[in-house]
């Protein structure tokens, strides 16, 4: 097939694999300002706006969360057209640097093994300080079992929607789609509480999240099947505790990953822990079928890479194939991509 001027530059498979590169190079740079940073600065500007303008606070919500969306997707559009206008490879770089902001596997690697390093220096309360990081829960009276617990449970729920979720949304419609499922992930960390503050006002924020990551969460369940093959755990025990316990989550969807983690490993999730100041129990996942030690942290950070390169094996195989299809059944008689419309 023939190949218009440039089009390499306009493939979103090579601008994924980019995008991912980069992370895996830079992680997420602590010393730039990120785009979430933005959109969380946009959506506090729409609340006050409409907070003082609505008396109903659903509806507040519901406007500060279209508005933020709209934004987003506007912002992002723009700047790939500008790019676009200049020439295909400055549309390439700015899709894999858009991209790549939306994508955080060496950022949630990086942040489990400093609560890994700490546990194997035998400094606890270093363990548990560098967990905090990474959960909503209260970690200065976690003993060494309970850290462990949860920082395989908080990167199994992050390999979710902070590495496939938003390549799942890359693949499907490249770099607007994917910024835009960042803003909304954004949103409901900011505003899906059921506080009395904010139980009506993220209503929208919440509900939409959860929409957004129903499908991901599942694919992730796969994935780390699949993952747990790959790299000697137990695939088919993953999915037995997925279909016994994930539904048991309060969450429609992170259930589903944390799950799949736990019938990997032989471990176990939930209990009792403190949420700002309360305790909460949550209901068990998974059962442990061995002591519960450091090196659990390594198994799953192995699970991590080997499920972020499945799916992009996968899902760009797939995207590739279609294109291929494309090429054989819609573009007979000699025409080429170059003599399409746009």
């Amino acid at each position: 097939m023939n190949h218009a001027p440039g089009s390499l530059f306009l493939s979103l498979e090579l601008q994924i694999c980019l995008a991912v590169l980069l992370d895996l190079l830079f992680g997420d740079p602590r010393k730039v300002p990120h785009p979430v940073q933005i959109i969380g600065a946009a959506a506090l500007r729409f609340e006050k706006i409409f907070r003082r303008r609505f008396r109903h606070e659903k509806r507040a919500g519901a406007f500060t969360w279209f508005l933020t969306i709209c934004l987003t997707g506007a912002v992002v559009l723009f700047m790939l057209w500008g790019s676009l206008l200049l020439h295909p490879a400055a549309f390439a770089a700015v899709s894999a640097v858009i991209l790549y902001t939306t994508v955080a596997a060496r950022g949630l690697s990086r942040h489990c093994m400093d609560v890994y390093r700490a546990l194997s220096r035998g400094d606890l309360a270093e363990a548990r300080k560098k967990l905090s990081l990474i959960v909503s829960r209260d970690t200065s009276e976690l003993d060494e079992a309970a850290v462990i617990r949860s920082t395989v449970e908080s990167l199994a729920e992050n390999l979710s929607d902070g590495v496939i979720a938003p390549l799942f949304y890359a693949v499907l419609g490249g770099p607007a789609a994917a910024m835009i499922y960042k803003a909304m992930s954004t949103m409901d960390s900011m505003f899906g509480y059921t506080t009395p503050e904010y139980i009506e006002f993220g209503y929208v924020s919440a509900k939409a999240d959860d929409a957004a990551n129903y499908l991901p969460a599942r694919l992730t369940v796969l994935i780390l099947a699949a993952a747990a093959v790959f790299t000697g755990e137990d695939g088919r025990r993953a999915l037995t505790v997925v279909r016994k316990d994930a539904k048991k989550h309060a969450s429609p969807n992170s259930g589903f990953p944390e799950a799949a983690m736990a019938g990997s490993l032989g471990l176990r999730f939930g209990g009792t822990d403190s949420y700002f100041g309360k305790s909460e129990t949550k209901p068990v996942i998974g059962e442990d079928l061995r002591p519960v030690d450091v090196s659990l942290i390594l198994r799953a950070r192995r699970m991590l890479w080997v499920s972020l390169v499945l799916f992009l094996a996968v899902s760009l195989g797939a995207r590739f194939g279609l294109g291929l299809l494309y090429g054989r059944f819609f573009l007979p008689l000699g025409l080429t991509e170059a003599d399409l419309p746009g």
